[in-house]
């Protein structure tokens, strides 16, 4: 049969549904994602970056977008408030909250975006913070391109000639 030997894939399955059944799972990521969208829509209004900084999706799977000074949407801006977040810990290219999280888990992230949505809300530091930031992403892009194409010449030089060593 198509699924006879993935038996501990049903099984898994069938526990999951369980718990779905008896547990307010749904219940407990709506409300925790309201409270991640208002946390975060609160912390842009304190920052004054409201206008730059949306929240919108469902509450469970929500997205946020970011807009430049001229107010249309920006990645650029976006992808500095990605990278900050992650180098605190965070990894949120959407805010996908889970059963898991407890409110000490968003409250966390909301703390931890709080300094990023000041650092976009200097209008001095937003040019120069997005700049060298794209100039880092794109000297490590180049450098993995790069160390994949040595790589690659390596693997190349072994498969013709195996004795030799570099």
């Amino acid at each position: 049969t198509t699924h006879g030997g993935e038996t501990h894939g049903l099984a898994a399955m069938m526990a999951t549904m369980d718990v779905y059944r008896n547990e307010p799972v749904i219940e407990q990521m709506v409300r925790a994602g309201k409270r991640l969208m208002t946390g975060i829509e609160q912390a842009a209004r304190a920052r004054g970056v409201h206008e730059h900084i949306t929240v919108m999706g469902m509450a469970s799977n929500a997205v946020f977008g970011a807009t430049g000074p001229d107010k249309k949407p920006s990645q650029a801006y976006r992808c500095v408030l990605l990278q900050e977040l992650i180098k605190r810990g965070v990894i949120a290219p959407s805010i996908v909250v889970s059963y898991a999280h407890k409110d000490a888990d968003i409250d966390q992230t909301t703390v931890v975006l709080d300094p990023e949505l000041a650092i976009l809300g200097a209008p001095r530091l937003r040019q120069v913070h997005v700049r060298h930031d794209f100039q880092s992403l794109h000297d490590a892009r180049v450098h993995r391109q790069l160390e994949a194409q040595r790589v690659r010449m390596r693997m190349a030089r072994q498969i013709v000639w195996p004795h030799r060593r570099d």
